[in-house]
Order: structure tokens, then C-alpha cells, then sequence
């Protein structure tokens, strides 16, 4: 039997948290703030601010942020859906590989709060949100319901949201891979 891991007070006071993006990514990797001490390594988030696309998982496969067959399908995707893998900016809710996270305390620690707060920062075109804890989260942040989630709204506008299953079910499961596919354009076609 495992554990989950305790979140305590993390990941801090919002009123702390960096205001620009390259500040935010130097903390993200840093602050004892962020989140508890853990087994794997903190994985940074990648890419520039106002990028194309933001992908967010819900956190990292280890010692990357994605390995294997789970990298080679989403850099596949983004080509697929006309952006440059390398152009992707690229994060996860959670700093760490968790072993059995407890996403309800990862919900009331603030890690939904601090995603908007990264996002704000980033300033992305739109967002592929990776898994059902990343829609969630946005979500509850935003008072919509998962399945209905489309768009966040931050100071600077909105954002597009586009929700996709998480890489896991999708390379097992090509049906997912096809639905997604099929939901995609018609989500990408809209005025």
C-alpha cells in the first residue's frame, strides 16, 4: 500500500507568486514553496511566453515532463493540429512525478489558482488541456463544468480550451485517438 503524498501548505501565498513568466519558471524550479520535497526531480515548464499553443498535463512522467510513446503521440498531435511541437509552450499542475497524488488536496492547496497563474503568464493562443485533472481544475477555477469547458477567461482575454483525454488512454485506445481527432476539427473549424 502507498501513500499519497502531503501537499501541506504549498504551493504558497498567490500574493508571492513571480509576475512575469521567466521568474515564474526560476521559482517553479526553486521555491520550497512550490511543493513538497519528492522522489523525482521537478521537471521546468518549457517554451516562450505568447506561444501558439499551451499543452498542460497533469504532471511529469518522471524525469521529463513526458517520455516515449506518450511524447512521440503528442508532438504527432501538434503537428497534426498545425503547430510546432518545438513551438509548444509546455507545463504540468505539478512540479514532480506524484506517486498516487491526492488530487482533492491538490485542489484545495491552490494548484488550480497557481495553473491560471502560469497561464496568465504565458499568455498562450490556446490551450490543449491534457487529462481529466487538468480540465477539472480549470474548470472549478472558472465555474464551468468539464465537459463544457471551451474557453478561461483571464485579464488579458480569453483563452480556447480544448480538452483531450489523457496520452495514456489515447495510445491504448484508437478509438479516443479518433474521437479526439474528429472533435478537434470540429472545435478548431469555429468562427
Amino acid at each position: 500500500f502507498i501513500e499519497a503524498e502531503p501537499l501541506g501548505n504549498h504551493p504558497g501565498d498567490p500574493a508571492h507568486w513571480p509576475g512575469d513568466l521567466a521568474a515564474f519558471q526560476k521559482w517553479w524550479m526553486e521555491s520550497d514553496l512550490v511543493d513538497p520535497a519528492g522522489a523525482f526531480p521537478r521537471i521546468a515548464p518549457t517554451g516562450s511566453a505568447k506561444a501558439p499553443v499551451m499543452v498542460i498535463i497533469e504532471q511529469p512522467a518522471g524525469d521529463a515532463l513526458l517520455e516515449g510513446a506518450a511524447a512521440t503521440l503528442l508532438d504527432n498531435m501538434l503537428r497534426a493540429m498545425a503547430f510546432a511541437p518545438d513551438a509548444a509552450y509546455r507545463a504540468s499542475i505539478l512540479p514532480r512525478h506524484t506517486l498516487r497524488p491526492d488530487w482533492n488536496a491538490i485542489e484545495q492547496a491552490g494548484y488550480g489558482k497557481l495553473l491560471l497563474h502560469q497561464i496568465a503568464r504565458a499568455q498562450p493562443a490556446c490551450i490543449p488541456g491534457i487529462g481529466n485533472r487538468v480540465w477539472s481544475l480549470l474548470a472549478h477555477e472558472t465555474a464551468q463544468e468539464p465537459a463544457a469547458l471551451t474557453k478561461i477567461a483571464m485579464d488579458s482575454g480569453t483563452i480556447p480550451v480544448f480538452a483531450i483525454p489523457d496520452l495514456a488512454t489515447m495510445l491504448r485506445n484508437p478509438r479516443s485517438r479518433a474521437e479526439t481527432w474528429n472533435r478537434w476539427l470540429d472545435w478548431s473549424d469555429r468562427p
